[in-house]
């Protein structure tokens, strides 16, 4: 006689990092779930399933009710990502990439279950994992590679619901191992095939969140833009990419756009409220000073996209909230860098910055020909000018204002950003609501 079994659990991982505190879940993971009659060594598979959101799984399947043991087991790939462990060593493609089935879960010893619904709870991935049936699970590699699944799924999810969605399957490898001296390796994204190499050798283990968000970041601008294989050229050619001044404008941009969206993320997806030192000072969301812009090199607008470090404050500066408010030539603080909040508007005064927020900014690099990008952005127009341009045709709070907004980020000025967003609340009888339609409008 047959009858219903129903086996469901959850997939959770302890990530082996100081920002998480707590077991997160593994969503849309691949499940093989096997049985075997108790006392018999064939595994049997039953079927494959997704995991839920919250990492929840369920099989239900029809059998004869003699006594069974279970199986599982657990692989990292779906359309939109691939997370690969160390079988194929240091190739380079992705052609022969496949993501293993890793064993999390399996019956021994005496265990033996019966027909209806068998629960299995919690299957964590873990360092701290004691499980001697799935020993696997608790593996150094593939703890880490569980990490990854849920961090990279998680920001993959929040860059599609904002609108900004990565345009390829994400793959990353780790560990990774290649063929340089292991001093001299780093971790990478290939914009070649878009794969994503997180190194693990002798002399350093490279699996930290800034760095694995960083890698990511490349990815997706290497998806909206052309020319990004030149970005491989020239981390071949000067043996990196992350030169103080860079000779090509593009490296700066590439390098400064992933740095400065791995901070955000770590705020708006991660809830990091604490600054991270990305230059030698917590980078706070805020644009750098003027004074310090000159310190660092960019002493006039021609230098200051050939700047990482630069490229990280000017996406600040056109994200940050209430951008108004902010005095860019001093700061009361000794040995602040930052721009200060300290031009707080009376309440005569209406203001008007920007504010298009980080997924606003990330739109501006989508295609879109009836604003007159019918194209990505190319490698050689990642320079402040045709920056600005695309910026003010594709944001509309910036439209018209190029040139302003250049005076306003020239390091040698000292005009600041209420003199352009702010204006009388009430003037020559007009109301505060026209007042705002005609500067929206203008």
């Amino acid at each position: 006689m047959k009858t219903n079994w129903i086996v469901t659990g959850r997939l959770m991982v302890d990530i082996p990092l100081a920002e998480f505190s707590a077991n997160v879940p593994l969503p849309n993971a691949e499940v093989n779930i096997s049985a075997r009659k108790f006392g018999n060594n064939i595994w049997n598979s039953w079927g494959k399933v997704r995991t839920d959101s919250e990492g929840r799984f369920t099989l239900t399947k029809e059998k004869n009710n003699d006594k069974r043991q279970f199986k599982i087991e657990v692989k990292f790939e779906d359309d939109e990502l691939g997370v690969y462990g160390d079988e194929l060593g240091g190739l380079l493609s992705t052609i022969r990439f496949s993501a293993k089935w890793i064993l999390a879960h399996q019956d021994g010893g005496g265990v033996s279950r019966g027909a209806g619904t068998t629960e299995l709870f919690d299957i964590t991935f873990s360092d701290n994992s004691s499980s001697s049936t799935a020993p696997e699970r608790s593996e150094f590699d593939n703890v880490r590679n569980a990490a990854l699944w849920h961090i990279y799924k998680k920001i993959i999810r929040f860059m599609s619901d904002g609108g900004v969605p990565f345009t390829s399957k994400v793959h990353v490898k780790y560990p990774h191992e290649g063929v340089k001296k292991d001093i001299e390796e780093t971790s990478f994204a290939d914009p070649f095939n878009k794969m994503i190499f997180i190194i693990k050798n002798s002399a350093r283990d490279q699996f930290t969140l800034n760095i694995i968000i960083h890698e990511l970041m490349h990815i997706w601008m290497y998806g909206h833009c052309s020319g990004e294989f030149r970005m491989a050229t020239q981390g071949l050619v000067n043996r990196g990419t992350h030169d103080a001044r860079q000779n090509k404008t593009f490296v700066a941009f590439q390098e400064g756009f992933a740095e400065w969206a791995k901070n955000r993320l770590l705020d708006l997806v991660f809830a990091q409220t604490t600054p991270i030192n990305s230059y030698g000072y917590p980078d706070n969301g805020l644009p750098l000073l003027r004074s310090k812009l000159v310190s660092i090199g960019a002493s006039s607008l021609a230098e200051m996209p050939h700047y990482e470090e630069v490229w990280n404050s000017i996406f600040n500066f056109f994200t940050v909230g209430n951008l108004h408010e902010l005095d860019l030539n001093t700061n009361s603080i000794a040995d602040e860098v930052h721009a200060e909040r300290s031009n707080i508007q009376p309440p005569i005064i209406i203001c008007h910055p920007p504010n298009i927020g980080f997924t606003g900014l990330l739109k501006i690099f989508l295609k879109d020909k009836d604003k007159g990008h019918r194209d990505y952005i190319e490698e050689n127009e990642m320079d402040l000018e045709n920056f600005l341009t695309r910026l003010c045709d594709m944001s509309v709070p910036n439209k018209n204002k190029k040139e302003e907004l250049k005076a306003l980020l020239d390091p040698t000025a000292d005009g600041l950003p209420s003199g352009l967003f702010c204006g009388p609340a009430i003037f020559s009888g007009k109301t505060n609501r026209k007042m705002a339609t005609e500067k929206i409008s203008n």
